[in-house]
């Protein structure tokens, strides 16, 4: 899976706009709650991950046995033309999906958890605009600052969750579309031969 570019998530800075409107501790439970959402959509994702290791390993699994038996039957001398076929499709068509997987939703993957760190922050262009703001005012500041950066992770993980469950669930397909395809592969060689 090709890695999202960061360039294409854009930071919602409308939010800083909004800020005027609120107290220090309004912006504090959205930072809660904000923090909360960038949590749930991290689990999502490492859930979507997990189940994709868990899946390349049973495929990893099905493709060593099947070439184990595939290479005992060749050496066994004068395997059956079904026999043999049947077993080249199914080498081929689980490392299809093995490579599906591989390419997909376990390469160049990542999220972002809650928190962050303070230096980005409390960036220069960020702290240029804090000259001459009062206390107050620069609390809020920073904290829609925080919920800017809170905001951008939501969007991000968003999308690495829709890129991840989009590629595991090709997997699946490709997979269930081999199982059948092998069936009608096998009703037909068995009818033909």
């Amino acid at each position: 899976m090709k890695p999202i570019d960061i360039k294409t998530i854009p930071r919602d800075e409308s939010i800083a706009a909004k800020l005027e409107l609120l107290d220090a501790d309004t912006v504090r439970d959205l930072i809660h709650e904000a923090n909360q959402q960038v949590a749930n959509l991290s689990d999502a994702c490492q859930n979507v991950l997990s189940r994709c290791t868990t899946f390349l390993g049973w495929a990893i699994a099905a493709f060593t046995a099947l070439c184990a038996a595939l290479v005992s039957v060749v050496a066994a001398g004068d395997p059956s033309p079904i026999t043999l076929t049947m077993y080249i499709y199914g080498v081929v068509a689980v490392a299809l999906v093995i490579a599906v997987l591989l390419a997909g939703p376990l390469t160049g993957s990542t999220d972002y958890g809650p928190g962050g760190e303070p230096s980005n922050i409390l960036r220069d262009d960020v702290v240029h605009n804090l000259e001459g703001y009062g206390k107050k005012q620069t609390q809020i500041y920073i904290l829609g600052w925080h919920l800017i950066e809170l905001q951008w992770k939501i969007n991000y993980n968003a999308k690495a969750n829709e890129k991840l469950v989009f590629w595991y669930r090709t997997s699946i397909l490709l997979f269930v579309g081999a199982v059948a395809i092998g069936f009608l592969l096998l009703g037909g060689l068995c009818i033909f031969i």
